[in-house]
């Protein structure tokens, strides 16, 4: 409806009355202003004061206008809020403000579209596929961290298996303990993850007390190649499985 008003190029009038006589003609007043007893009426559509009346808008105003609404130019709504309960502020731009706002938009499409290498009708599909591939890849790269900090833990496990089917081979007589140094963790790590894995390792020590033959020489070689909280929890292990039967065949030939 404004375009259409600023097209139309509807004339202005602006007449200094009493303040009670512009209210009787329906002016309004800016909400929040104090005006003394004499107002400045401006009355869009009305060709002179005789014509007040028919004017499509009147209203209490101090500033500088235009003689006519086609020299507002274009016209954007740019904000919208609240300032108030029931009361609503538009800001927008006209004339050359809004040419030079124009002009600056119109800069930066052309630059997203030469970076993105898509034509500006197809910036905001291709700004909406950016996003969703962003969410996506944020989604992955967590999953990729949780896999990181349970590595170190796979490491052990590994090792872990690895003694005890060692410790099971009855042949078995120059035992070699990996550190998972070697896998490359580094000693800080190893001792935070031995500390992490003792209720796994307690389990673990259920396994071990039927291997009682080799006891004494896994504790010694856990002792040597371990953090202390591993090689305590299985040398508790071991040591209180001292009299525990062999392992059964079946174990033998899981481990082999």
């Amino acid at each position: 409806m404004v375009r259409e008003k600023i097209a139309a190029n509807l004339p202005l009038t602006c007449v200094v009355m009493p303040r009670a006589e512009a209210e009787k003609l329906g002016a309004m007043a800016l909400f929040g202003e104090k005006y003394g007893s004499e107002v400045r009426v401006v009355a869009i559509g009305a060709a002179n004061e005789k014509l007040l009346e028919e004017a499509f808008s009147r209203e209490f105003c101090g500033g500088t206008h235009c003689d006519n609404t086609g020299q507002i130019g274009g016209f954007k709504i740019i904000k919208e809020e609240s300032i108030s309960a029931g009361v609503r502020r538009i800001t927008a731009l006209t004339g050359s403000g809004l040419n030079a706002c124009l002009e600056k938009a119109s800069d930066i499409v052309d630059e997203l579209s030469a970076t993105l290498k898509v034509p500006s009708e197809a910036l905001v599909d291709r700004v909406g596929q950016l996003i969703k591939d962003n969410k996506k890849l944020s989604k992955d790269l967590k999953s990729a961290a949780r896999a990181v900090l349970l590595l170190p833990m796979i490491l052990v496990s590994f090792r872990i298996a690895w003694l005890i089917n060692l410790a099971c081979r009855p042949t078995c007589t120059s035992p070699i303990s990996p550190s998972i140094s070697a896998f490359g963790v580094s000693a800080a790590t190893e001792s935070i993850t031995m500390t992490s894995m003792e209720l796994e390792l307690i389990s673990i020590s259920v396994m071990l007390s039927a291997c009682s033959p080799v006891s004494g020489w896994l504790t010694n070689m856990l002792l040597t190649s371990t953090p202390s909280l591993l090689a305590q929890v299985v040398s508790r292990a071991c040591s209180a499985s001292m009299n525990a039967a062999t392992p059964p065949a079946r174990w033998a030939l899981a481990m082999t």
